[in-house]
């Protein structure tokens, strides 16, 4: 999402992504699994000045779309069931998304942290 547009704008954005993923989950049958919805819970928009945050993860203008997700998994997001990021960088061979495959038991999962 550029830079000159408004928070609002923003969540705008966002808000209109969500409603139309739950509009398709909200009338899809997964098998028997039937009503499933989507809120915003949480909204943290990084701005120019979060660059020079030496907390923020993402401060770093060319990070590759693994380490990209990576570090979005690293967040604790164990009061969510799910965790999205939108960004507006453009990731090395037109890449415009990329997700972890969770376990079959997956849903709402805490967070695990794992030895490399």
């Amino acid at each position: 999402m550029p830079y000159h547009l408004s928070d609002k704008v923003h969540f705008v954005q966002i808000s209109s992504h969500v409603k139309a993923i739950d509009s398709i989950y909200q009338t899809t049958d997964f098998m028997g699994i039937r009503n499933i919805g989507f809120m915003v819970k949480r909204v943290r928009i990084n701005t120019t000045d979060d660059e020079r945050d030496k907390s923020n993860p993402f401060r770093f203008p060319n990070i590759g779309v693994e380490k990209f997700l990576e570090l979005n998994s690293e967040q604790n997001h164990d009061d969510y069931c799910l965790a999205y990021v939108f960004t507006d960088r453009d990731f090395d061979d037109g890449v415009l998304g990329l997700a972890w495959v969770g376990a079959p038991s997956g849903w709402c999962q805490t967070q695990t942290l794992f030895l490399q």
